[in-house]
């Protein structure tokens, strides 16, 4: 798709990654060590919010858990969406277009 991709092992990794490098999207994994995707979002929201960032990362959780309840937390905290574990290579692909679509509009 003519991407590129970065990958943080945790999520206070992740939150230093964004806070270097300003991404478009984030796939934020629910379950890391250090910080979880609900951490790392809660901090990079606060970041971009601090800044005035004017396109904020469009942020996804990828889950195993797609509970009402985990939803919500997700959206708490600041998500966009979210893509159940496993994910089809269509469902990912949505998202990308419709992030890059955004973003170039």
């Amino acid at each position: 798709m003519g991407i590129t991709c970065d990958i943080a092992g945790d999520g206070k990794k992740a939150w230093e990654m964004y806070k270097a490098n300003g991404y478009q999207l984030i796939l934020m994994d629910m379950q890391m060590p250090e910080w979880d995707g609900i951490d790392a979002t809660v901090k990079i929201r606060d970041y971009e919010k601090n800044r005035k960032t004017e396109h904020p990362a469009y942020i996804v959780a990828v889950t195993a858990n797609t509970f009402a309840e985990d939803k919500k937390k997700c959206r708490q905290a600041g998500m966009n969406d979210f893509i159940s574990k496993p994910f089809k290579l269509g469902e990912l692909k949505k998202i990308i277009e419709h992030v890059v679509k955004n973003n170039n509009e």
